[in-house]
């Protein structure tokens, strides 16, 4: 699923990498590098989440560091503002079965952060995973257990207007949306890629805006529907999806954080290895 809205989504995404930076540091003892490694992120936006959580971890001797996303726009925002040396970007779709030869069996190191929730076929993500990592790589992922907006899609699918078939609201669900505990499947799906060595976990946390706007500028960011809805409907759509995203979010009092709008989210980190 392509981002639409590059420099807002990038404005806009600091949870993500906050998040990021909190799972990477908690479990970065799983993660091994070779000496100058080949290292490519998938879903790497427009690298702001990257830039504060990966590259700190990074080796100072890695070979190479090639970042792709399926979103052209977001490659074009990358490749002019990212700023990870010996980069390069590229437009892929790594849910396609026609993986380029140019990345199979390159990579030591594949990562992936808070993108497989938006992948339809995560299995033949995985699989391209598997082929992008040379004998004995490995890759870490992080990804939303369930979407926080599941729910708000469902509610727009079946709405009289906003629910017709052009405009498919559910190509917005996660994936595993209708697997309450998706781990079997996850896993299910991460062995038929060919991986033998695995490692999942699971981690509550919160997502946390300081304001409305934060709120809504994040969650327009993200809904690849809107440049789908006609002109003159487009900003009664926006009013009711925004309605439906603020009524999950509950305002917040603690001490260092007043009136925060938080919702609870539960992220799913999974390492693997190719044998």
């Amino acid at each position: 699923m392509a981002m639409v809205f590059p420099e807002l989504f990038a404005k806009m995404s600091c949870n993500n990498a906050k998040i990021s930076k909190v799972l990477l540091d908690k479990y970065k003892h799983l993660i091994n590098f070779v000496k100058n490694p080949s290292i490519l992120e998938y879903g790497f936006a427009g690298g702001e989440n990257s830039e504060y959580s990966l590259r700190p971890l990074l080796p100072h001797d890695y070979k190479e560091f090639i970042a792709v996303d399926i979103s052209e726009p977001m490659v074009e925002h990358a490749r002019k503002n990212a700023k990870i040396p010996r980069s390069k970007f590229y437009c892929l779709d790594t849910s396609s079965p026609d993986l380029p030869e140019m990345f199979q069996n390159r990579f030591d190191n594949v990562f992936s952060f808070m993108t497989i929730h938006l992948i339809k076929d995560p299995r033949q993500t995985f699989t391209n995973t598997f082929r992008m990592l040379k004998d004995g790589g490995e890759t870490f992922q992080t990804f939303y257990k369930h979407t926080p907006c599941d729910e708000v899609f469902v509610k727009l699918s079946q709405h009289p207007k906003w629910g017709k078939e052009k405009y498919n609201q559910t190509k917005m669900l996660h994936p595993y949306y209708d697997k309450p505990e998706p781990k079997e499947y996850i896993t299910a799906d991460l062995k038929v890629a060919g991986f033998k060595k695995i490692e999942y976990m699971e981690e509550k946390m919160s997502y946390n805006f300081e304001n409305e706007e934060q709120l809504k500028g994040l969650y327009l960011s993200v809904n690849t529907t809107l440049p789908h809805i006609p002109a003159e409907d487009l900003e009664e759509y926006k009013k009711e999806y925004l309605r439906e995203v603020r009524s999950m979010y509950t305002v917040c009092e603690p001490v260092n954080q007043p009136n925060h709008l938080v919702l609870p989210v539960e992220l799913t980190v999974v390492w693997a290895k190719k044998e």
